[in-house]
């Protein structure tokens, strides 16, 4: 099934992809945008991950790009639940139980910043 970007409002319809300026019937959002398309991705060039694609300055905005593919509801952005999991099932490592992520990523992180304060205070005024 596919969804608006903005309010994930099913998108349904007998076509395969949306048409050019079509919108959502809830929000008004262009569904034919970067924003909607399985190949947007941050971090890439021109956040697309087909190489070679033309800029879009607006990414929310409909575009006549001849890559675009609705995102599935199974590629949204960002995080699923299950992710971090099913990546340290891969990698062999395990979470201690009781022992949630969100503190070790903190530990860590603050481990991670004394060195560099260390530095600071080297040459610091």
């Amino acid at each position: 099934m596919h969804r608006c970007f903005n309010c994930q409002q099913p998108w349904e319809s007998s076509l395969r992809q949306p048409a050019v300026k079509e919108t959502c019937a809830r929000c008004d959002a262009y569904l034919h945008s970067c924003r909607n398309c399985r190949f947007h991705r941050k971090g890439y060039p021109n956040e697309c991950y087909i190489p070679d694609t033309e800029k879009v300055a607006d990414k929310s905005r409909a575009n006549f790009c001849d890559e675009f593919e609705f995102r599935d509801d199974g590629e949204q952005l960002g995080a699923r639940p299950g992710d971090r999991s099913a990546l340290d099932g891969l990698l062999g490592e395990t979470t201690p139980e009781g022992t949630p992520e969100a503190e070790s990523l903190d530990s860590w992180l603050s481990s991670s910043e004394k060195p560099s304060r260390k530095f600071d205070d080297l040459f610091s005024d």
